[in-house]
């Protein structure tokens, strides 16, 4: 019988050394798991957060976006782009009634403007024929309005149909481009010349208001 006692107390024993070892072993589990589930959750909270701070400032770019596409519907005068134009204009001075221009250019740079152009002017069977070269300076104005200034050196011929005369006229011409679209403008503009001969019956001095249209590329 006291054999029999002695064996309880060495089974409790064992059943405690037992439960106390399984509990250590255990332990390291334990905290290893809660350390997982704690850093998925901080991911988690982490992946979240990241996610509202870009929506943010998805919100915060929108109207710099929208900006920037209406961005891409000013003027169209970089270095490299060509313009073509066709204008016309109205001369007080003499007695033209019709003076028709057609011009070509490119940029340089994001301001000066070269190229050439040919013109007709003249009364009924009359007309005047020039041909040279321009230049203007566009002025950026971060706004569909481009104000520009210019001067050219033109040949002109007058053809009455009984006689003709040659001679070189040299202008100045101020205006303003306004850009319906990126690549095209409607222009309004003065020009002042001088022609070295009297080919228009005024001393050589002419003054004309220009309409127009350009085109960009």
């Amino acid at each position: 019988m006291a054999q029999t006692t002695n064996q309880q107390p060495d089974m409790k024993n064992s059943i405690t050394r037992n439960l106390v070892i399984s509990a250590i072993a255990a332990t390291p589990l334990g905290l290893s798991q809660a350390n997982a589930a704690s850093s998925v959750v901080s991911d988690g909270i982490r992946s979240t957060g990241e996610n509202i701070t870009a929506a943010g400032e998805g919100l915060l770019q929108a109207p710099s976006r929208l900006a920037n596409v209406r961005n891409d519907e000013m003027p169209m005068i970089a270095a490299g782009v060509q313009e073509i134009g066709l204008s016309g204009s109205f001369d007080w001075t003499d007695d033209t009634v019709y003076n028709t221009n057609l011009s070509y250019g490119w940029f340089l740079n994001d301001c000066w403007l070269f190229g050439f152009k040919v013109g007709v002017s003249g009364v009924n069977s009359d007309a005047n024929v020039t041909a040279g070269l321009f230049t203007e300076y566009n002025i950026h104005t971060g706004t569909k309005w481009v104000p520009f200034v210019g001067g050219g050196v033109n040949y002109k011929r007058l053809d009455t149909g009984d006689d003709s005369a040659d001679g070189i006229e040299t202008g100045l011409e101020f205006g303003v481009k306004y850009f319906l679209r990126a690549n095209m403008a409607i222009s309004a503009s003065m020009t002042g010349a001088w022609t070295s001969k009297d080919i228009d019956g005024d001393d050589g001095v002419s003054s004309r208001v220009n309409f127009g249209l350009r085109y960009f590329f």
